[in-house]
């Protein structure tokens, strides 16, 4: 079969949902950033000589991550965005760059943003780029929550907190049809299991999810974890994985439906893209969600990029693989939610 190009047709195309996509090539230039990632981890590890057996400070661990993202960010131009009033968990709008002529506008798509950071992080600088350019892509208001982190705020808070916050959505008079949630790492899993909780509770759902590297499988059954393990320089100690996993389950099973939300029964979700990363510990995860969601009768589309690691859509504009995510979603979210008239 010939190749299906990324567009607004081709979403509508029925083989563009079941077609086994070929692994996207990595550029001389992606490959160039992933080495440079590597070394400020390893460099991040030699400040700070932690074992996972140790006590952690919470604090101290996430301004260490803040530090470390910075390290790259520092070549990202800092996007603006305002703080939402009303929502009942602490958010951030992102408006889109005016790329399209003759828009001067906000959109009428919503992007409910949940960003990553292994249950236990929070929002940094690289997640406040990837909301930036996800309205601007999408064509879409982009509303990131700050959900509880773990393990002050353990399994079921952040799933709660996202919830919550596409309840007050829908409130605020935004259609279902209008709104996408967009996740990424943990992130894309508590989105999963959000997504869950809105179909068990008979919540009218979205018109589309997209999984950026999903973590939602706290089982760790995937071979991806061993097999990657030392070629991803985001993901790759699982004692420490383990230990932010455990910090959240706190004691609940790590095959609960909504613990592990991509081995259990996906029917009812909207249309779902998936993108990972052929590097990626967690490349299994993306592979069960597709599968899972296919199985019980639903659409579901999975693209892998070929020696990328956990969330490079992370890296902007820095690597052209970044960019060429950040456009296709762009694409399957304008395509899902074709209006554009205003709020």
């Amino acid at each position: 079969m010939a190749s299906i190009s990324y567009s607004e047709v081709a979403i509508s195309n029925a083989d563009w949902w079941t077609e086994a996509t070929k692994p996207h090539p990595a550029s001389l230039i992606g490959k160039a950033a992933v080495g440079y990632i590597k070394l400020i981890v390893w460099a991040m590890k030699l400040l700070r000589k932690t074992n996972a057996d140790d006590e952690i400070d919470w604090k101290k661990a996430r301004h260490f991550i803040a530090r470390s993202e910075g390290m790259i960010s520092i070549f990202l131009r800092t996007p603006k965005s305002t703080p939402v009033e009303g929502c009942p968990v602490p958010s951030n709008w992102f408006t889109p760059d005016n790329i399209y002529p003759g828009v001067h506008t906000l959109p009428k798509r919503i992007v409910l943003y949940v960003h990553g950071g292994s249950y236990c992080f929070d929002r940094t600088k690289l997640h406040n780029k990837l909301a930036a350019n996800l309205a601007t892509h999408a064509d879409a208001r982009v509303l990131a929550v700050d959900y509880g982190l773990a393990p002050e705020n353990p399994f079921p808070d952040a799933i709660e907190d996202v919830v919550k916050s596409y309840s007050w959505l829908l409130t605020e008079g935004y259609a279902p049809k209008d709104i996408a949630i967009v996740g990424d790492s943990a992130g894309a899993g508590l989105a999963l299991a959000a997504l869950i909780a809105i179909r068990d509770q008979n919540i009218p759902i979205p018109a589309a999810y997209v999984a950026l590297c999903p973590w939602a499988d706290l089982t760790f059954s995937g071979a991806s974890i061993i097999e990657n393990a030392k070629a991803d320089p985001f993901m790759s100690n699982l004692e420490f994985v383990s230990m932010f996993a455990n910090a959240y389950r706190q004691g609940i099973k790590a095959d609960h439906p909504l613990v592990s939300p991509a081995l259990t029964d996906l029917s009812g979700l909207p249309n779902t893209l998936v993108h990972a990363g052929g590097s990626d510990m967690l490349l299994d995860d993306a592979r069960s969600i597709v599968s899972n969601v296919r199985k019980a009768g639903g659409r579901a589309r999975l693209d892998v990029w070929e020696e990328m690691p956990h969330v490079w859509q992370k890296l902007s504009n820095l690597i052209p693989e970044s960019k060429t995510s950040l456009v296709m979603i762009g694409h399957f979210i304008r395509s899902s939610i074709p209006s554009s008239s205003l709020h």
